[in-house]
C-alpha cells in the first residue's frame, strides 16, 4: 500500500511517460488503454 506522502513519487514515472507518449488531445485513460492494457494483453 502506498502512503499519502509517497503517492507523488510513485506516480511520477507513469505521468512522465504519459506526457512523452500521448497523442495530441489524448486523455490519460485512453493512453493507458492503448499503451499499458494493450501491452499487458499481448504479453499474457
Amino acid at each position: 500500500m502506498v502512503k499519502e506522502p509517497e503517492i507523488e513519487n510513485e506516480l511520477r514515472p507513469l505521468l512522465e511517460r504519459f506526457r512523452r507518449e500521448r497523442q495530441a488531445g489524448e486523455r490519460f485513460g485512453d493512453w493507458a488503454a492503448r499503451t499499458l492494457w494493450e501491452a499487458a494483453t499481448l504479453n499474457a
